[in-house]
């Protein structure tokens, strides 16, 4: 038996989250990580995407961008813009994949989260420009 701690990188904050797990077996010399331990992780990463979400600047756009279109499946009718953050398709598909979420096309077919941190890097990395009619 031996503590075991494991480390969660959180691309949209660049911090890591860590999780300390007391007791764990070994197994062929790999730690063996039992249901109650994985749900401690799992806790521990939907406590950062909730820190993320209420971030002051991102709580500021979303209720410029669309808290009352739809939230995070909200679409601009008047362009590509899409998502809680309005992004156009193509700044988005460029932001997701400097923020290391690509895979998505339009913003609003990506999680909340990923959303959250697309926006969180985007802004942290000089692109706040994007929202500055927003006031945040």
């Amino acid at each position: 038996m031996v503590n075991f701690l494991m480390v969660v990188f959180a691309a949209s904050t660049g911090k890591f989250v860590c999780v300390i797990i007391e007791t764990v077996s070994l197994v062929d010399g790999c730690p063996e990580i039992l249901p109650d331990q994985l749900q401690a992780v799992a806790q521990s990463v939907e406590q950062q995407r909730r820190s993320v979400q209420q971030h002051p600047v991102l709580t500021c756009i979303r209720r410029h961008e669309s808290d009352r279109a739809g939230g995070y499946t909200a679409q601009n009718r008047r362009s590509s813009a899409s998502g809680a953050y309005q992004f156009i398709d193509s700044t988005w598909r460029t932001a997701a994949a400097r923020a290391g979420h690509p895979g998505y096309s339009r913003a609003m077919y990506a999680p909340w989260y990923v959303q959250d941190a697309v926006a969180l890097y985007t802004s942290n990395h000089g692109g706040r420009s994007h929202w500055n009619g927003s006031g945040c």
